[in-house]
């Protein structure tokens, strides 16, 4: 997807992150969604953007693996809401190692 996001209200970007994705599912720092100190407000969204090959996430606490999990490849993105859904996302390489960006809202 190329096509500029729309949001139906204002979010401030607060955090970012560059995540390495291989074989191993893995999801976003915690601190990125709770922070310990400065302004201790969860964050309500994160986008994805998948830089490099192909990644499967999933958001409902399981482990994606290379063959299950919602596929995104490079250059698509992902908004995900909330702080339950974003605490509980996994991400895993879906055939070569991936890299992707994540931008923190509230």
């Amino acid at each position: 997807m190329s096509e500029m996001l729309s949001y139906p209200f204002e979010k401030v970007p607060v955090a970012f992150e560059k995540i390495a994705v291989s074989t191993t599912a893995i999801g976003f720092t915690a601190a990125n969604i709770h922070p310990a100190s400065g302004v201790q407000i969860p964050r309500s969204a994160a986008l994805i953007s998948v830089e490099t090959n192909s990644i499967r996430v999933r958001t409902d606490g399981s482990d994606p693996t290379a063959t299950d999990g919602h596929l995104l490849a490079a250059g698509d993105y992902m908004m995900i809401m909330g702080t339950t859904a974003m605490s509980q996302l996994k991400m895993i390489r879906a055939s070569a190692d991936a890299t992707v960006q994540v931008t923190f809202y509230r």
